[in-house]
């Protein structure tokens, strides 16, 4: 194994990891159009950037995942080159980042803006997705982006 090749002992995980992560992005974003759809009348308008901020938090795994992906099969090809590598390290990172900022907004405005002014109350459906939605993005975003770490590094 030279300095430039990935890990051989982890990179199985990567394709799976990267596929979910796109797999539970676009979930997420049916889920959020079906929640802004559903959203009853007289619903907040704030409500519905705090959905567009849970969105941005499934954009950036879904960018996570297919980084991952392209990794994975530029490790296959053979065309890894440090840059890359550190490149794809540091944005799957970044991604988990921004997903986590933008889910905590999204909760805070959703949670925060319903109800209030004499508006429609969020119903409890869309709470419940709000958070379900929020904690899959966050772990599915962590572990895609610690096995893309773990099983490309340099050195």
């Amino acid at each position: 194994m030279t300095a430039f090749e990935p890990a051989r002992r982890s990179t199985t995980t990567v394709p799976v990891t990267g596929s979910v992560a796109v797999v539970s992005a676009l979930a997420s974003w049916v889920a959020l159009i079906w929640l802004g759809v559903t959203a009853p009348t007289h619903t907040h308008p704030l409500v519905y950037f705090g959905l567009l901020f849970l969105g941005a938090g499934s954009l950036a795994l879904l960018i996570a995942g297919t980084s991952g992906l392209t990794a994975r099969s530029r490790a296959v090809a053979g065309r890894l080159t440090p840059s890359f590598v550190t490149g794809a390290r540091n944005l799957v990172l970044a991604m988990w980042c921004c997903a986590l900022v933008t889910d905590f907004l999204g909760c805070l405005i959703v949670l925060g803006t319903g109800g209030r002014g004499g508006t429609a109350p969020v119903t409890t459906g869309m709470v419940v997705a709000v958070f379900v939605i929020t904690v899959v993005t966050a772990v599915v975003g962590g572990v895609t982006s610690f096995s893309v770490r773990r099983a490309y590094r340099l050195g």
